[in-house]
């Protein structure tokens, strides 16, 4: 049984920023595909197996839109032991950073009973973070879906926005704020993804990101 589809995402609109941004290789060689590198920081405490699913699905999704995902484990506690240095530096422009968080905080609930939420600027410059509240997902996915997988489409979503813009909610599908009977039994086949368009719009918005020369600031 497919339970009642609850609102995904709230857009988190910033007017203004003090963080710029920088100019990083956006392919590897002899591939065209552009790269996304995510640095995510797990502060729900998602399972190792729950986590590799939702990578795997959200690297999924982007694949299907012509993307390649390079993901960065970073440490959310003075008890991981083990620091990537590419946690330390300061953000490329072609990286995001995807938020886990346990629930929603009090700042946070300003977005309703969405699943998560996404830096969107309204001055043209570039976000960088995506939020997902794991606990909504876990609760929603509970008896019919796979949690992982729908923690990873939550992520993927979150992603398009930030690489789409605030209005990029459509009526169906992925990008929609509301997943309907339909779309939640593509995403348990693995085929809820980014529309033709979606996918065109996004490398744009990867190649305008790479074209970028200056730094950003965590």
């Amino acid at each position: 049984m497919v339970k009642a589809p609850l609102l995904l995402t709230a857009i988190f609109v910033l007017e203004t920023a003090g963080a710029l941004l920088a100019q990083t290789p956006c392919s590897e060689a002899g591939s065209a595909m552009p790269i996304i590198t995510i640095h995510i920081y797990n502060y729900a405490q998602v399972s190792r197996r729950r986590l590799t699913e939702a990578e795997r699905a959200t690297s999924r999704v982007l694949k299907a839109a012509g993307m390649a995902t390079e993901w960065v484990t970073c440490p959310v506690s003075e008890k991981d032991q083990e620091v990537d240095l590419d946690c330390e530096r300061r953000l490329l422009s072609s990286e995001l950073v995807l938020n886990i968080l346990p629930h929603p905080s009090k700042s946070s609930l300003q977005y309703g009973d969405s699943f998560g939420y996404a830096q969107v600027f309204t001055n043209g410059q570039f976000g960088h973070y995506a939020f997902v509240f794991d606990d909504r997902v876990e609760d929603f996915a509970r008896g019919s879906l796979s949690a992982g997988q729908l923690l990873g489409c939550v992520a993927a979503h979150e992603i398009g926005h930030l690489l789409l813009g605030s209005n990029a909610h459509t009526l169906r599908g992925l990008m929609s704020a509301r997943w309907d009977k339909d779309d939640l039994e593509r995403l348990g086949w693995g085929l809820l993804l980014f529309s033709p368009a979606e996918a065109e719009q996004l490398r744009a918005g990867m190649q305008a990101r790479c074209s970028e020369f200056r730094p950003t600031r965590r």
